[in-house]
């Protein structure tokens, strides 16, 4: 079961992903064409004001979906439904909560409009509503899709929120070209969200009738404690995390220049898709890897280790040599000009950036469903303060470069802490062979995107869509047969490759 989940986690919550990214790319496109850019950046700005305002969540899913793997493992009926009482008690708090905020932003969301006259108070406060009603809906009522993911069934959650999301989506390109108004497309993407939501608890309930049954029983106290205990280690994470994701484009836009901001923006737009659809691989894997971790088998675990970040190797190879060798002739020929270009050397870090991060995904999935959210606090703590004063100082000495430089050194700290708590409290084995693995990684993902840029700077010449299409290719054959070839003879890759058959179902003879 656990097997047969996992395969259909994967396979459902990346395609979901994907065709998501697609979708918002088209309805950014019309909403700029039809509306004008100054739309498109209202409605960013709003929808960051409003997720900002959401850090009140501060990862009560995260530390209740730890405990439930256990309970689940153990078919705790009693367990689960105080697990998910106290989550529908926290996310109904947090619903006020978001609300009370947005109602004391309200009288001031105008100020967010800094071109004078280009949109009506009263036109901002209509969206700024709209989006915060989407948000808070959401709070009230995806609660129960905690227990669908904990249980390995999230290709359930996955298929719908790919619906929802399309026809969000869809909305804002439909209304949006035929009648231009884009209060109209978020009222049509609330009922979607609301609809999508009402199935996801249809199913629940159907799924998980105990459920009802225990409705009423008391959040048990020791519970609460142990879940508001991993809670303090994981808001610091969070306000972490935030701080390592949110400072970069500020720091570049106060010190560097706003102009220099929207050229890097270029291209964290291609980094953050593709970081996407990798989180979506490996968030789709966690709640198994969760039910595993249960069961305290420390060869297991080590063995699988080794298997995910060899597999996560070979996707960030690919990943690193796609962006170092054509993201910009895509930004430049395919999606915008060549006035919207980065100089090669703030490519290559980004590239390298969302590489380290793509690395990182396997050990903070293992520390995350291992309960170590001690160790994770202080080292997203040390990586955010690394990063912000490495930035600001080399963004006064080398521009651009610098601030890539210190967001590098953030994701590197990251890396090496996680693994060192990893290996020393959860597997208690030496982490040099792993280290050695990990560097020899980092080498070969380096060597070969240097390889694809020559190659394809060659090859594309004058450009065009063939050759752009004949570069792709090439950044994903090059490095994905090197690494296989390397590997061959290693029972990494044999152990990878038994993972990746025990995905493919086989035909039961009759």
């Amino acid at each position: 079961m656990r097997v047969k989940n996992l395969s259909k986690n994967v396979i459902i919550s990346v395609f979901g992903q994907g065709v998501t990214i697609f979708a918002g790319f088209l309805s950014t496109r019309v909403l700029n064409m039809q509306l004008g850019e100054q739309y498109n950046g209202l409605k960013g700005t709003l929808d960051n004001t409003i997720s900002a305002l959401s850090v009140t969540e501060l990862g009560v899913a995260t530390a209740i979906a730890f405990h439930l793997y256990r309970a689940l493992v153990e078919d705790d009926k009693k367990q689960i439904a105080s697990l998910m009482n106290l989550y529908r008690k926290a996310y109904y708090v947090f619903a006020g909560i978001l609300t009370t905020l947005g109602m004391i932003c309200l009288p001031f969301i105008h100020l967010v409009d800094t071109k004078e006259h280009a949109f009506a108070p009263a036109y901002i406060r209509e969206i700024f509503i709209l989006l915060l009603l989407k948000t808070v809906s959401g709070y009230l009522l995806s609660y129960k899709r905690s227990i669908v993911i904990a249980d390995q069934r999230d290709y359930v959650s996955s298929l719908v929120a790919m619906v929802a999301n399309i026809c969000n989506y869809a909305s804002i390109i439909v209304l949006v070209t035929w009648l231009e108004d884009l209060g109209i497309a978020l009222c049509a993407g609330i009922v979607f969200d609301v609809i999508s939501y009402l199935c996801l608890i249809c199913y629940v309930d159907k799924k998980y009738p105990f459920l009802k049954e225990y409705y009423a029983v008391p959040v048990d106290r020791k519970l609460i404690k142990k879940v508001f205990g991993d809670l303090k280690n994981i808001v610091v994470t969070r306000f972490s995390t935030k701080m390592l994701g949110c400072t970069d484009n500020l720091i570049i836009a106060k010190i560097c220049g706003v102009s220099v901001a929207g050229l890097y923006t270029n291209y964290t737009y291609i980094t953050q898709a593709i970081l996407n659809l990798a989180q979506s691989f490996c968030s789709a894997m966690q709640p198994s890897f969760g039910n595993l971790v249960v069961d305290r088998d420390s060869e297991r675990d080590h063995k699988l280790i080794y298997v995910m970040s060899y597999i996560f190797f070979l996707i960030a190879a690919v990943v690193m040599c796609g962006v170092f060798s054509i993201a910009t002739p895509f930004v430049k020929d395919l999606w915008l000009d060549d006035t919207k270009i980065l100089p090669i050397v703030s490519v290559f870090l980004c590239a390298v950036n969302l590489m380290l991060q793509i690395f990182a995904l396997p050990i903070g999935m293992y520390l995350n469903v291992s309960g170590l959210f001690q160790h994770e606090k202080w080292i997203t703590l040390v990586s955010a303060i690394t990063n912000i004063f490495v930035s600001i100082v080399g963004a006064f000495m080398i521009g651009l470069e610098g601030v890539l430089l210190g967001t590098l050194l953030a994701y590197l700290i990251q890396i090496i802490g996680k693994s060192i708590a990893f290996f020393k409290d959860q597997l208690e084995m030496p982490i040099r062979r792993y280290a050695i693995a990990i560097a020899v990684y980092l080498v070969l993902a380096l060597g070969e995107a240097f390889t694809c840029q020559r190659i394809t700077m060659m090859l594309y010449g004058e450009g065009g869509i063939l050759k752009f299409l004949l570069c792709g290719i090439i950044c994903v054959i090059l490095p994905t047969c090197v690494n296989l070839l390397l590997f061959c003879r290693t029972k990494r890759l044999h152990d990878t490759l038994d993972l990746v058959k025990s995905f493919i179902p086989r035909r039961v003879k009759g």
